[in-house]
């Protein structure tokens, strides 16, 4: 068998879909090989925009994962994001401080309640609405004494949940003309999400905190890298009952929707 015949059929067994001509000749191989060499590196490329291409969907996938570094104290975030909270924009102004893991333990446990019935089960009950804030949840067995006390179950159970509506409920439909809610069933739940937790305490001798004295200090905003719109310290706000007193003393965290206000602002422009 000669040199040439040897080599086409060594070839055609190697790269089947190479075409070779009977005629060509061993001593000129530069046709074919550059021929075959052109599939190989389509093959080659088409195979590495495939990798490429799962790498940035696993990538995505993970951006929409709620699991992410959360510093929501950012004056970019807050102001370019006002929707709920995630690491795809988290990812380009969070900043490594004991604030910034503090907040994200407290969004992380309670991702769970963005299930409106799982708070139900835990004892929160829905008790009114607050435009600018949104439905409250509480519970009461989580309240601080005083504003010296450290939370009941640590910062991680607050004793409020605060939820914002879709755009197609109205919050009167369930709610009377003070914002109490009288809608004893369950079904305008799914209409709710969470957007803010929030830290209560009796205050002290029905005040909110003694003349002089620092209200609670939960979280380690002082130590922050940045600096932010509202503080910890005055976030705390006095609530009055309806004659007016001092009921309780409470600070709001806005975890799982942006505030443009800062994340200790009781109040969330977003929001009807």
């Amino acid at each position: 068998m000669s040199k040439t015949i040897k080599f086409q059929e060594r070839w055609k067994s190697d790269f089947p879909d190479a075409r070779i001509e009977e005629s060509t000749p061993i001593h000129k191989p530069d046709r074919i090989v550059n021929r075959s060499s052109c599939r190989l590196r389509r093959g080659v490329t088409c195979r590495i925009s495939q990798i490429l291409v799962l790498i940035m969907v696993t990538v995505l996938v993970s951006a929409c994962n709620d699991e992410g570094i959360l510093d929501p104290v950012s004056e970019e975030v807050q102001e370019t994001d006002t929707q709920s909270i995630t690491p795809t924009f988290i990812q380009n102004n969070a900043g490594s401080s004991a604030l910034a893991d503090e907040l994200n333990d407290v969004r992380k446990a309670t991702q769970k309640y963005k299930d409106v019935t799982k708070a139900l089960d835990d004892g929160y009950e829905p008790v009114n609405y607050v435009p600018g804030m949104g439905f409250h949840f509480v519970n009461q067995a989580l309240f601080a004494e005083d504003h010296e006390a450290d939370p009941v179950d640590g910062i991680e159970k607050p004793p409020f949940l605060v939820y914002y509506t879709t755009g197609n409920f109205n919050p009167g439909d369930v709610t009377d003309e003070d914002g109490n809610v009288t809608e004893e069933s369950t079904d305008w739940l799914e209409y709710l999400r969470l957007g803010a937790v929030e830290y209560a305490h009796a205050g002290d001798a029905g005040e909110p905190f003694p003349a002089g004295a620092n209200p609670a200090n939960y979280f380690s905003d002082e130590e922050s890298p940045r600096n932010l719109k509202v503080t910890e310290e005055e976030g705390w706000d006095p609530i009055p009952d309806a004659e007016g007193n001092i009921a309780f003393t409470a600070l709001h965290v806005w975890v799982h929707r942006g505030n443009p206000n800062g994340v200790f602002a009781p109040f969330n422009p977003t929001i009807d």
